[in-house]
């Protein structure tokens, strides 16, 4: 008596029919524009019945050596709604065993669990059998077939090729490789367990252990060998194994061999001086301190001066063999010079450093080449020192020093002296002359190598004699405690040189300065200095300068006068300027007096400090004693808060400063919001929807410091991290959000709070909420075809990839042939099915299953 579930729908747009095994169909309309379509289901009487199922349903050990063993699992899975429990299993045929689990054993609905079957045959041969398992699932009996073949052993022997392995020279630090092949030729497994290589160098790589044979395979492996040593070496590999020889050596055998090395006998060459223009040369051997030969292919010398010759290239060199070849070294100037001489072969380069000096023949050479003694007072005498210096690289002997010409001599130097390559020595020619005139003469140097003339010239002179210009220094009025300063000019008005030994002034507000004592004035010649005038009180003074000298004294008179200095001093010395409201203005005025008894200039007036400034003055201001001037100190500040400043007056007099303070007053904003009155719409409840609005201050920065909705909880104000300071001419945003938990219209007010004028502000808020859209499924099906059917109920399940568990909507037997399930949510999934009732309340097994009934989102 199974129903035809015949029809579902949501609002009719379109019909899809389904018909299933017997004389039942499903009939479904749907209204959902994403709907995929019916899905018919088999017919179902829940519970469903469980099923023991076996992943594989035979297990193939392969091939096992007769006496070993080898298991393998396969999986048991319960797919049905309820608990399996396998009882036992039995197998047909001796070599295979359940080794696990320990029967019997549960499986819980759509678990599963491992069995291990383990094959140990006794013999050769192909062995096959089953294993049946038993359990109270509805397929009671599962059957597992199971095969294997079991391997005899023989006494084979492993064979390895080649038998032994030579890897002749191979160089120190590379490695040379070879491939051994290991055969079985026998008739069973043979299993490698172990291959290893002994001997310094040796190793082997490239086989994976353990390994198994068959019979008549192979398998490969390298073996390297990498001297570090020269000289001969010996070692094995040995391959240990199943076979019949259980370890098999395989001999090997190598030789290391080193590079060959160029060394030169002498580390370096060093010629030493040799003279310019003449030739030396050294001879160089190199030997080859390696193991095996070295060709030499080049051999380069670098360095004007260095040459090579003496051996013809390429040379090749065994091992501990040696060459020679000559470096030569010509030099063509004087001075140290350096080289190498470069070795260039198969092994390496070797660098020889080259170094020698070349040095020239000795010279006289006499400096200065000439002496003149210029203009000497009769009756003295002066001296000038010579040196003569031996510019070669020889030695050279002096062997006499000798002057010529009226009043000319030599002295200070012992001969004969001996001079090395440049070595000097010195010594005096006086001219003291005996009557007015010219004079000329020479000294003659004799040495080992040249003479040399140094021609000598003076002129004997009349005493000097000192006048000073002017005669005499006045420094007319000077401010008391300044400085007047006049220069004084000593001429030497005689025929001979006068040294000037001292200058002193005499008064105490007299000094002298700007002359370095002692100095020599020649005939004609003159100096100057300076005569300083710092009076420390007011009224005449005097003093004078005295000048002492080789040839006589002179004496300068001075006078002058002191007066007492200028003063300055300000109306007010600080100036206060309270309160002044930011981008506005105060002036205030200031008179500076000279107070003192000299004129003062004054050359600067300064401001300092934000929004200060002077003005009414200009510059520079000569006050002559108890005159005044005036000039205008403003405060404009541009911020607010508190503002300190200076003007700062130099002058000729002291410096004098004005302190100034003041502070800035910031000017009081406007706080506007838009819109005036915010309206969101409609909102479905449940549902949000958002807005934005605009503060903006006017006049003046705002600060805003708290925002507030009257109904939070529908109203939502975000976007804005308070408190927030809005600069005059400025604005921020902020955003509002309506959730409506409620159908109908919501009115509430949104409150910032600020320093501007008008403390609070609001914004009106308006929104209407509006229901939910509501959906219902429209069941239909065909009759039974039973005679005793009292009606019918219908059964629902969530859709999630697939159908849940059924539950039965309708609260008693519904009579008719129509249902309308009227308690989905809101984009859920569903599965239908219904069910006929008897009389007796006999209910039948559900009928076809209709699946994924989308409801919409909204």
């Amino acid at each position: 008596m199974t129903p035809m579930l015949k029809k579902v729908s949501i609002a009719i747009s379109f019909i899809c029919r389904v018909r299933l095994s017997g004389a039942f169909l499903i009939l479904i309309l749907a209204s959902l524009p994403f709907f995929t379509g019916c899905l018919a289901l088999n017919q179902a009487t829940p519970p469903q019945p469980s099923v023991l199922v076996l992943a594989s349903t035979s297990l193939d050990f392969g091939t096992v050596t007769a006496g070993s063993s080898k298991i393998l699992t396969v999986t048991a899975m319960n797919s049905g709604t309820s608990a399996i429990t396998i009882d036992s299993a039995g197998i047909t045929a001796t070599g295979f065993a359940i080794t696990a689990p320990s029967l019997p054993v549960a499986v819980s609905p759509g678990q599963s669990t491992q069995i291990s079957v383990q094959f140990t045959p006794q013999n050769p041969g192909t062995f096959a059998a089953s294993a049946v398992f038993t359990s109270d699932a509805a397929n009671n009996h599962v059957n597992l077939t199971l095969h294997g073949k079991g391997l005899g052993t023989d006494s084979s022997s492993l064979v390895s090729n080649p038998a032994s392995v030579s890897f002749g020279s191979v160089p120190v630090g590379t490695k040379n490789s070879q491939t051994i092949t290991v055969t079985n030729p026998g008739n069973s497994v043979i299993t490698i367990s172990g291959v290893w290589a002994s001997g310094s160098g040796f190793s082997v790589s490239g086989i994976g252990l353990p390994m198994s044979l068959a019979a008549g395979q192979r398998t490969s492996f390298g073996v390297a060998f990498s001297p570090t040593t020269g000289g001969v070496t010996s070692g094995n590999v040995t391959i240990s194994s199943s076979a019949k020889n259980p370890t098999n050596t395989i001999p090997l055998s190598g030789s290391g061999t080193t590079p060959g090395v160029l060394a030169p006998k002498l580390g370096s060459l060093n010629f030493g001086s040799v003279t310019v223009g003449s030739t030396q040369t050294l001879s160089e051997t190199l030997t080859n301190t390696g193991g095996s030969s070295v060709t030499i292919l080049a051999v380069t010398a670098t360095g004007a001066a260095f040459s090579v010759t003496g051996i013809s290239l390429p040379v090749s060199l065994g091992a501990g063999q040696s060459t020679s070849f000559n470096v030569a070294f010509n030099p063509t100037s004087s001075g140290s010079a350096s080289g190498s001489v470069t070795v260039a072969s198969t092994s390496s380069t070797v660098a020889i450093p080259l170094s020698g000096s070349g040095v020239t023949p000795a010279a006289v050479v006499a400096s200065p080449s000439s002496l003149t003694f210029g203009s000497v007072a009769l009756g003295s005498s002066q001296k000038l020192s010579e040196t003569v210096t031996n510019t070669g690289g020889l030695s050279l002997t002096i062997s006499a020093v000798t002057a010529s010409g009226p009043g000319f001599s030599v002295s200070g130097i012992s001969l004969p002296i001996s001079l090395g390559a440049g070595q000097s020595a010195s010594f005096s020619v006086g001219f003291n002359p005996t009557s007015s005139g010219s004079a000329a003469g020479s000294v003659t140097i004799a040495s080992s190598v040249s003479t040399v003339a140094i021609p000598l010239s003076g002129t004997g002179v009349a005493p000097g004699a000192l006048s000073g210009n002017p005669s005499s220094l006045n420094f007319g009025s000077v401010t008391v405690g300044s400085t007047q300063t006049l220069s004084e000019t000593l001429t030497n008005t005689g025929g001979s040189s006068v040294t000037i030994l001292a200058v002193t002034a005499t008064g105490a507000a007299f000094s002298v300065t700007g002359i370095s004592l002692p100095v020599s004035l020649g005939a004609g010649q003159s100096t100057s200095f300076n005569v300083a005038f710092n009076p420390t009180s007011s009224g005449s003074a005097s003093g004078s300068v005295t000048v002492a000298s080789t040839s006589s004294t002179v004496a300068i008179p001075l006078s002058g006068s002191g007066v007492t200095p200028g003063t300055l001093s300000v109306s007010s010395s600080s100036l206060s300027f309270g309160s002044v409201t930011v981008g506005s203005g105060q002036t205030q005025s200031e008179t500076i007096t000279n107070t003192g008894g000299a004129n003062v200039t004054i050359s600067g007036v300064t401001a300092s400090g934000s929004g200060f400034s002077v003005s009414g003055i200009s510059l520079p201001v000569s006050l002559s004693v108890g005159q005044s001037t005036s000039m205008n100190v403003s405060f404009n500040p541009t911020s607010a808060g508190a503002a300190s400043g200076n003007v700062a007056i130099s002058s000729s007099a002291s410096p004098v400063n004005v302190n100034l303070s003041g502070s800035g007053a910031t000017a009081i904003g406007t706080l506007t919001v838009t819109p005036s009155t915010l309206n969101m719409g409609n909102v479905v409840v449940g549902d949000s929807a958002s807005a934005s609005g605009m503060l903006t201050a006017k006049g003046g920065s705002v600060t805003v410091n708290a925002a507030n909705s009257t109904d939070s909880a529908v109203f939502t104000l975000g976007g804005l991290s308070l408190p927030v300071t809005i600069p005059a001419g400025s604005s921020v945003s902020f955003t509002l959000t309506f959730n409506p938990n409620t159908t109908g219209i919501a009115n509430a007010t949104v409150i910032f709070n600020s320093n501007a004028t008008t403390a609070n502000i609001s914004e009106a808020l308006t929104g209407n909420g509006t229901p939910a859209p509501t959906h219902s499924v429209s069941l239909a099906w065909d009759a039974s075809t039973s005679s005793d059917v009292a009606g019918y109920n219908v059964y629902r399940a969530s859709y999630l990839g697939g159908c849940g568990a059924f539950a039965k909507i309708n609260p008693t037997v519904n009579t008719s042939l129509l249902y309308l399930d009227g308690s989905v949510a809101n984009g859920a999934s569903y599965c239908y099915a219904t069910t006929a009732v008897d009389s007796s309340n006999q209910e039948s097994v559900y009928s076809n299953v209709v699946s994924n009934v989308q409801i919409p989102t909204t």
